[in-house]
């Protein structure tokens, strides 16, 4: 099976309210798709990063605000000291149906959160 690959947020450095969470829209997720295995990949990309970022996900066809929860294996920041450039990517399982990117920007860029089902 061919794997789909989204960019959730791309060059992303403007933040007013930095004590805030953000979200990207939602995308399909590994429950969507009846024949996947279940399996998703993040990918984020930062340039002098300071904030927290990590994936929401839901079971829900119709999601409301409250029918989201953060997927524990994708969290990254949340130090108010730690600033980062590097990338890293995190691999989840799971057959939920929509997810999304959470992110709350103190300083630098996003370049880019990627998602891969």
């Amino acid at each position: 099976m061919q794997r789909e690959s989204l960019i959730l947020i791309s060059n992303y450095s403007n933040d007013s309210n930095p004590t805030e969470f953000a979200y990207t829209s939602k995308q399909k997720g590994a429950g969507y798709q009846h024949n996947n295995d279940g399996s998703h990949l993040v990918v984020y990309q930062f340039d002098e990063f300071k904030g927290t970022v990590k994936i929401q996900a839901t079971l829900e066809l119709h999601p409301g605000e409250s029918d989201w929860f953060d997927v524990p294996e994708t969290i990254l920041g949340g130090d108010s000291s730690a600033i980062s450039s590097a990338n890293s990517s995190y691999t989840f399982w799971g057959k939920f149906i929509w997810i999304r990117a959470a992110y709350q920007l103190e300083q630098g860029t996003i370049v880019q959160i990627r998602y891969q089902i």
